[in-house]
Protein backbone atom coordinates (compact mmCIF):
# COMPACT_ATOMS: atom_id res chain seq x y z
CA UNK A 1 0.00 0.00 0.00
CA UNK A 2 1.30 3.40 -0.94
CA UNK A 3 0.63 5.91 1.84
CA UNK A 4 0.65 8.72 -0.72
CA UNK A 5 -2.61 7.38 -2.14
CA UNK A 6 -4.59 7.02 1.12
CA UNK A 7 -8.01 8.54 0.50
CA UNK A 8 -10.67 6.48 2.32
CA UNK A 9 -9.60 7.13 5.91
CA UNK A 10 -11.58 7.69 8.09
CA UNK A 11 -13.81 4.89 6.85
CA UNK A 12 -17.28 4.58 8.40
CA UNK A 13 -18.03 1.40 10.32
CA UNK A 14 -21.30 -0.06 9.04
CA UNK A 15 -22.56 -1.26 12.43
CA UNK A 16 -21.79 1.65 14.80
CA UNK A 17 -23.05 5.16 14.13
CA UNK A 18 -20.36 7.83 14.42
CA UNK A 19 -17.44 5.37 14.69
CA UNK A 20 -14.78 5.28 11.99
CA UNK A 21 -11.76 3.23 11.01
CA UNK A 22 -8.76 5.54 10.99
CA UNK A 23 -5.70 4.37 9.11
CA UNK A 24 -2.42 4.80 10.98
CA UNK A 25 0.92 4.43 9.25
CA UNK A 26 4.14 4.04 11.26
CA UNK A 27 7.07 5.61 9.47
CA UNK A 28 10.42 6.45 11.08
CA UNK A 29 8.95 6.06 14.61
CA UNK A 30 6.13 8.50 13.82
CA UNK A 31 2.48 7.45 13.77
CA UNK A 32 0.58 9.21 10.99
CA UNK A 33 -3.20 9.30 11.59
CA UNK A 34 -5.10 9.87 8.33
CA UNK A 35 -8.13 11.99 9.25
CA UNK A 36 -10.84 13.91 7.39
CA UNK A 37 -10.09 16.13 4.37
CA UNK A 38 -6.54 14.87 3.90
CA UNK A 39 -5.52 15.98 7.41
CA UNK A 40 -2.63 13.96 8.83
CA UNK A 41 -1.95 14.11 12.58
CA UNK A 42 1.50 12.89 13.61
CA UNK A 43 2.56 11.49 16.97
CA UNK A 44 5.60 9.77 18.44
CA UNK A 45 5.44 7.28 21.29
CA UNK A 46 5.97 10.15 23.75
CA UNK A 47 3.39 12.54 22.23
CA UNK A 48 0.64 10.00 21.59
CA UNK A 49 -2.45 10.88 23.70
CA UNK A 50 -3.22 8.40 26.50
CA UNK A 51 -6.41 7.16 24.85
CA UNK A 52 -4.56 6.30 21.65
CA UNK A 53 -1.54 4.93 23.50
CA UNK A 54 -3.78 2.51 25.40
CA UNK A 55 -5.35 1.25 22.17
CA UNK A 56 -1.95 0.94 20.48
CA UNK A 57 -0.62 -1.09 23.40
CA UNK A 58 -3.55 -3.52 23.15
CA UNK A 59 -3.23 -3.81 19.37
CA UNK A 60 0.53 -4.45 19.57
CA UNK A 61 0.09 -7.01 22.37
CA UNK A 62 -2.24 -9.18 20.31
CA UNK A 63 -0.70 -11.50 17.74
CA UNK A 64 -2.79 -10.70 14.68
CA UNK A 65 -2.51 -13.64 12.29
CA UNK A 66 -1.48 -13.18 8.70
CA UNK A 67 0.15 -9.75 8.86
CA UNK A 68 0.63 -8.53 5.32
CA UNK A 69 3.72 -7.21 3.56
CA UNK A 70 3.58 -3.47 2.91
CA UNK A 71 3.14 -3.82 -0.85
CA UNK A 72 0.68 -6.71 -0.82
CA UNK A 73 -2.62 -4.96 -0.06
CA UNK A 74 -4.80 -2.00 -0.97
CA UNK A 75 -6.16 0.59 1.41
CA UNK A 76 -9.75 -0.69 1.37
CA UNK A 77 -8.56 -4.11 2.53
CA UNK A 78 -7.46 -2.50 5.80
CA UNK A 79 -11.08 -1.77 6.72
CA UNK A 80 -12.29 -5.37 6.36
CA UNK A 81 -12.87 -5.57 10.10
CA UNK A 82 -14.23 -9.13 10.12
CA UNK A 83 -11.02 -10.75 8.99
CA UNK A 84 -8.94 -8.87 11.56
CA UNK A 85 -11.27 -9.26 14.54
CA UNK A 86 -12.63 -12.74 13.93
CA UNK A 87 -10.61 -14.35 16.75
CA UNK A 88 -11.07 -11.51 19.25
CA UNK A 89 -14.29 -9.61 18.77
CA UNK A 90 -13.39 -6.91 21.31
CA UNK A 91 -10.95 -5.44 18.80
CA UNK A 92 -13.96 -4.30 16.73
CA UNK A 93 -14.13 -1.33 19.13
CA UNK A 94 -10.36 -0.82 19.49
CA UNK A 95 -8.60 -1.45 16.20
CA UNK A 96 -6.26 -3.95 14.56
CA UNK A 97 -2.92 -4.40 12.86
CA UNK A 98 -2.74 -4.95 9.11
CA UNK A 99 1.04 -5.08 8.66
CA UNK A 100 4.10 -4.33 10.78
CA UNK A 101 3.67 -0.61 9.98
CA UNK A 102 -0.06 -0.22 9.26
CA UNK A 103 -2.75 -0.08 11.94
CA UNK A 104 -6.44 0.75 12.01
CA UNK A 105 -7.86 2.55 15.04
CA UNK A 106 -11.60 2.68 15.71
CA UNK A 107 -12.39 6.24 16.76
CA UNK A 108 -15.56 8.22 17.39
CA UNK A 109 -16.22 11.16 15.09
CA UNK A 110 -16.01 13.60 18.02
CA UNK A 111 -12.54 12.34 18.91
CA UNK A 112 -11.42 12.59 15.29
CA UNK A 113 -12.59 16.20 15.20
CA UNK A 114 -10.75 16.84 18.48
CA UNK A 115 -7.53 15.48 16.92
CA UNK A 116 -8.06 17.89 14.04
CA UNK A 117 -8.68 20.81 16.39
CA UNK A 118 -12.32 21.06 15.33
CA UNK A 119 -15.66 20.80 17.07
CA UNK A 120 -18.50 18.62 15.82
CA UNK A 121 -21.59 20.80 15.46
Amino acid sequence: MNRETIKWSPYALPFVANDFCVLVYLIDKVYEFYLFDGFIKRFTDTTLPKELSKNLTMIKAFDFPNLKDEDSFRELECYEWKKYTEENKEFINIGWRVSPNVFVFVLNIDYIYKLQGLENN
